[in-house]
């Protein structure tokens, strides 16, 4: 405190207006940083930006003179200046608290700026280098919230997944066609196993936004790549993994309606894609939806969905579907969540393939705690799809499939707030017709916030 009042007293004799050329006061570095400190503290960032000027011509390597020069400089309204400063300083942090208040600097210059994505990036830095939790749960919430303000969302995706079946060819080497048995099967239509390597964005740029409504345009693109392995090769010595390689990308705009009394929520949506199917032009889309979601307790919620989509294009059987489907959510009394899902499908086409009735369940666990350390969830799915008419056989085709997935997270395992997951998965589909025998065992390496 006396320090301070000794400081006060000296900046008083330095800045007053009567103050005489010869009235010098000398300050030691620490006295000037502290000087600088209570100039932000008074909204003098004049004064601060002086003292931080005379600190860093002194030492341009004076980490907390660039802290204090990039905060004085924001004060100011000096935005490229102020993230020039606390981009050096950041080139100079040595210790995580340093590299901390360095990316806290940078993510405030960004975010008064209005650059929220690139604040967001420099939020993790934050978070990443705090020195104790209460540091990183405090970067945390700011990143939090200066997401909520963003008008952009991106989400990113990847993964590589060594499965059994990259090509969804059947279990079979041979099958009954119109009644001849034991009809072997080519290569390319028997299950190949190898290495799928996905990648995916989505991004969100919000146009309009008001408290009870907002539009956002919507941009979506993967792409599956596979390498088969030797012994895919060995069945299927003709096949390349780029023979199986999917892509899609598509374009949209949804509106959003909030009750603010009731917290529902209700969607719009339209949106217009294209996809391919090993390098060539396979379908193109278009797809309508509308959804609604309410709470129905504190710990619960529903949410009801109805899609339409056309598909058209070069290779696609040309179809219109039709997709209605209601979700449940709950977090149990342990702290436990619980999800219970039910599809029904209907898509009508010329073509046989693409012409089908299906009913499908999902049923998701998440456990209180971690299991030997990792966060866990496990999935149980069942679906039923018939076929009015085959091609293979005389009468209706139906396919019963039945799915168990278990995905671990890593959450001790965190670099900028992203943590690796390991999802194991594995599907059966039983056929009438042997063709679409179909057996699936996966496992996904990926990566998901952890914020």
């Amino acid at each position: 405190m006396r320090r301070i009042l000794r400081l006060a007293l000296m900046l008083g004799l330095i800045w007053s207006p009567v103050a005489r050329a010869d009235d010098r006061v000398a300050l030691d570095p620490d006295d000037m940083r502290l000087a600088a400190i209570v100039a932000i503290e008074a909204g003098d960032t004049a004064r601060a930006r002086a003292l931080t000027d005379a600190l860093l011509a002194r030492d341009p390597g004076d980490i907390q003179a660039r802290l204090l020069a990039a905060r004085a400089h924001r004060d100011a309204g000096l935005l490229d200046e102020a993230q020039g400063h606390a981009r050096h300083a950041w080139s100079i942090a040595e210790t995580p608290r340093e590299r901390h208040a360095a990316s806290l600097a940078m993510a405030q210059a960004l975010s008064s700026a209005e650059r929220r994505t690139r604040a967001q990036f420099w939020l993790r830095r934050a978070a990443h280098h705090a020195p104790d939790e209460r540091l990183r749960q405090a970067a945390v919430r700011d990143f939090r919230y200066v997401r909520k303000r963003n008008p952009l969302s991106v989400q990113l995706r990847f993964g590589i997944t060594p499965k059994s079946n990259v090509n969804n060819g059947s279990a079979n080497s041979t099958i009954d066609l119109f009644g001849l048995p034991d009809v072997n099967l080519s290569g390319a239509a028997r299950a190949l196993s190898g290495l799928e390597f996905m990648g995916g964005a989505a991004l969100r740029y919000r146009v309009a936004e008001s408290a009870e409504r907002a539009t956002d345009l919507t941009f979506r693109a993967q792409r599956r790549d596979y390498r088969l392995s030797s012994e895919a090769r060995a069945i299927a010595p003709t096949a390349k993994g780029s023979d199986f390689a999917f892509s899609a990308v598509s374009a949209g705009v949804t509106q959003r309606f909030m009750q603010l009394d009731t917290r529902r929520e209700t969607t719009l949506s339209g949106e217009l894609g294209k996809t391919w199917y090993g390098g060539d032009p396979y379908s193109d889309f278009a797809r309508l939806s509308v959804g609604h979601t309410m709470p129905l307790s504190r710990v619960s919620r529903l949410e009801v969905k109805l899609t339409g989509e056309r598909t058209r294009g070069p290779a696609a059987p040309h179809a219109d579907l039709l997709r209605a489907r209601a979700s449940y959510a709950r977090v149990l009394s342990n702290r436990g969540q619980v999800g219970f899902s039910l599809q029904l499908t209907r898509s009508t086409a010329s073509n046989a393939s693409a012409d089908f009735s299906e009913v499908a369940t999902r049923l998701s666990y998440a456990p209180p705690e971690p299991i030997l350390g990792m966060d866990t969830s496990f999935g149980l799915g069942l679906r039923a799809r018939d076929y009015p008419a085959t091609p293979y056989r005389a009468g209706a085709r139906h396919d019963r499939e039945a799915s168990l997935d278990m995905t671990l997270g890593f959450d001790k395992v965190e670099y900028l707030g992203f943590t690796p997951t390991l999802t194991l998965s594995a599907s059966r589909t039983d056929s009438n017709v042997g063709l679409f025998d179909v057996e699936n065992l996966g496992m996904a390496l990926g990566l998901r916030s952890a914020f």
